[in-house]
């Protein structure tokens, strides 16, 4: 820094004063799951993978889903703990979402907060906030096992009808 400062008697002094300036890395969040399929009316397990890009470890990193009112679903747990992710690494957060019956093969936007401290290794005690968005792709594939025991009741009948005509 140039400073000019005057004293009470009217002398002026110039001074360059030095102040060293850390810069340092941090960590950088980021989803990169890009879509996942749910089905309509059921209970779904959505993982999101996040991954560390930024130049410093990432701790203490919490993933919070942000669903508005509007979206045709829900979260059993709107918070989940990950932990730790060092630089250049990913992790996995797995939410419970629930589906409202709605229109079917439909987008859906998921927004995720995403929250993180520093590298306390490094020092930066600093909390860090991204906002992700992945999608969610609605079917109505809900399996029912109900035609598959048909066709295995029909085979066994069959086969049962056989086996004693002949005897």
């Amino acid at each position: 820094f140039a400073t000019a400062y005057e004293d009470r008697s009217g002398n002026t002094y110039d001074e360059d004063i030095n102040i060293p300036v850390r810069v340092e890395g941090r960590p950088d969040l980021h989803v990169t799951t890009e879509q996942t399929n749910v089905t309509s009316a059921t209970s779904n397990t959505v993982a999101i993978t996040v991954k560390n890009t930024g130049d410093q470890d990432a701790e203490t990193v919490s993933a919070r889903t942000i669903i508005e009112r509007s979206q045709p679903f829900s979260a059993s747990d709107r918070s989940i703990y990950i932990g730790e992710i060092e630089s250049g690494e990913t992790s996995t957060a797995i939410f419970d979402i629930n589906m409202d019956e709605t229109r079917l093969d439909s987008n859906h936007q998921l927004r995720f907060e995403l929250q993180a401290t520093g590298d306390s290794d490094e020092g930066d005690q600093s909390t860090y906030t991204w906002t992700e968005t992945t999608t969610l792709t609605t079917t109505d594939e809900a399996t029912s096992w109900l035609p598959y025991l048909g066709i295995l009741g029909a085979v066994l009948a069959i086969t049962l009808y056989f086996y004693t005509r002949r005897r």
